[in-house]
């Protein structure tokens, strides 16, 4: 599980690998403002756990690019 926070924004951001109930592999990505405490929750279904990795590496490089750090939680 991977948590971000947009400094200027106030956005979090949190990623993570799961398993749905038919033992597919998922994406959750769960991003928040902080301000209004607005969710946004999103699964994407993977072929492979492998698969489930690389989409979410991609995701976290594109975040951290957009101005995202990490946070510990």
């Amino acid at each position: 599980m991977i948590y971000m926070l947009h400094q200027s924004t106030k956005r979090t951001y949190q990623i993570e690998i799961v398993q749905d109930l038919f033992d597919m592999w998922c994406v959750r990505e769960v991003s928040s403002n902080s301000v209004n405490q607005r969710v946004s929750d999103k699964f994407y279904s993977c072929e492979s756990k492998e698969v489930a990795n690389r989409l979410m590496f991609d995701l976290e490089i594109k975040k951290r690019k957009s101005g995202y750090v990490y946070l510990d939680d």
